[in-house]
């Protein structure tokens, strides 16, 4: 009888510590996940924060100076950041009747992509006389500004 009541103990002690673990098991895994989200929450403000310095510039019939500011933004940005940099797109006509926000996609249309603001795109933008512009970002998968385009509105671009 003392034997069985000691093999009941210590089941009960087993049966206990099994469950201690488990609940254990249990909140860690609610633990990574509740860090995994805020993670992510954190990955998204980054995003929202790193497109502010892009975005407040882009829209339509922009003058010379945001066009201007704007590569400037880029140039320093590609110079900091080489894991996220923005390629400078501009187009020397624009057809009135498209969409150019819906169809840019990142892929090279007619005019010249360069990450330089020594190259012909952007001396063409800060050339540009009488320039107003539509000016177009894209976001990559992570939500970040990948490409810039600039759609000569109207004026003439410089060489």
């Amino acid at each position: 009888m003392d034997n069985a009541s000691k093999a009941l103990i210590i089941a009960g002690a087993v049966l206990i510590a099994v469950m201690l673990v488990s609940v254990g098991v249990m909140i860690y895994q609610n633990s990574i996940g509740l860090v995994q989200n805020q993670m992510n929450n954190i990955d998204s403000l980054d995003a929202v924060a790193f497109n502010a310095t892009f975005t407040q510039y882009c829209g339509t019939n922009k003058n010379a100076q945001n066009a201007k500011t704007l590569i400037e933004k880029i140039t320093q940005s590609n110079t900091f950041s080489t894991e996220r940099e923005i390629k400078i797109d501009v187009i020397s006509e624009v057809d009135p009747t498209s969409d150019h926000k819906q169809a840019y996609n990142g892929a090279t249309a007619t005019g010249t992509v360069d990450k330089a603001v020594t190259d012909a795109s952007a001396k063409q933008v800060y050339g540009a006389k009488n320039a107003r512009w539509n000016i177009y970002y894209h976001l990559d998968a992570g939500q970040y500004v990948d490409g810039v385009q600039f759609y000569l509105q109207a004026g003439q671009l410089g060489q």
